[in-house]
């Protein structure tokens, strides 16, 4: 079993650290084997397009993680499927050690960016905006964008 250091050391030696394309594959790749492709397609479709993979960031992570013996990979019908490794697993186990409740916020991520999720986003940030900046410091391209936010949001409701 990697204790919990340590995998903290193998996540930085890697270069894993400050990366999220990383642990969205991992996470992706929980409890079910998928191909890069439908890796990139579940997390398009689960942000509800919000967060896009690219083929250039998901096939070197992919390689990498499989090279540090993170992912095993299978090929059937001319297609590489990965999986969690016995070592994946158990960083990924430790993830709840560098990030407190990550299958509540990874289930939460998959709905996040629903409308409904993204309204209480916008509410809460006009909410902060209005208690706490003083008006009289906007300046000038700070309200044109200001304007150019809501002119958008109107489209929205007409």
């Amino acid at each position: 079993m990697y204790g919990h250091m340590h995998g903290w050391d193998e996540w930085r030696r890697h270069g894993f650290i400050g990366q999220k394309g990383w642990l969205l594959i991992l996470f992706a790749l929980y409890d079910k084997e998928m191909t890069g492709s439908e890796i990139m397609q579940l997390v398009e479709k689960e942000s509800n397009g919000m967060t896009r993979l690219s083929p250039s960031l998901v096939y070197p992570y992919l390689r990498e993680l499989k090279l540090s013996g993170f992912l095993e990979s299978i090929e059937k019908d001319n297609k590489i499927y990965y999986k969690l490794s016995e070592k994946g697993k158990a960083i990924i186990e430790q993830a709840g050690y560098f990030f407190p409740g990550w299958r509540i916020r990874w289930d939460l991520y998959l709905k996040q960016n629903s409308p409904e999720s993204v309204i209480e986003t916008l509410e809460d940030s006009v909410q902060y905006l209005v208690e706490s900046v003083d008006k009289s410091k906007i300046d000038s391209t700070q309200k044109e964008r200001i304007k150019k936010i809501v002119d958008r949001l109107n489209f929205l409701i007409q």
